[in-house]
């Protein structure tokens, strides 16, 4: 579980540094934006592992998915707000990087590629299951 938490916030924070890098980010904004994305993309993983050791403090449908998204934006909102007071920025460069972690990619990319081979059914049914 280390292995997966650890995997998870190297590849969420560097993906949030190449967005970072891909929409001109100032560069002393790159190291602390990746940090929010990291953190941000492994909350899911986090309240997993918490829910499970504490079950007595989260009831089981605190953890359902939706929640759990509803976390991730709380998390990166939260670090995005004080990183930016910290280095005197605008916070909308840390939130909208922290954020970008937590996009399925991966579904939506599926569900545009079927709406342009215009599969509509097949597309409706992913991107369904994607949001």
């Amino acid at each position: 579980m280390l292995e997966r938490f650890l995997t998870d916030l190297l590849f969420s924070g560097a993906a949030t540094a190449g967005f970072g890098l891909l929409f001109h980010a100032p560069k002393r904004t790159l190291l602390p934006g990746a940090a929010i994305g990291g953190l941000s993309g492994v909350t899911p993983l986090l309240f997993l592992i918490l829910g499970t050791a504490l079950r007595c403090l989260f009831p089981i449908e605190f953890l359902h998915f939706t929640n759990v998204v509803g976390l991730e934006g709380l998390v990166a909102g939260l670090l995005g707000e004080w990183t930016a007071i910290r280095m005197k920025m605008p916070s909308t460069v840390f939130t909208t990087m922290g954020i970008i972690a937590t996009l399925p990619g991966f579904g939506l990319y599926n569900t545009m590629l079927l709406l342009i081979e215009g599969s509509y059914r097949e597309a409706a049914l992913i991107g369904a299951s994607t949001m």
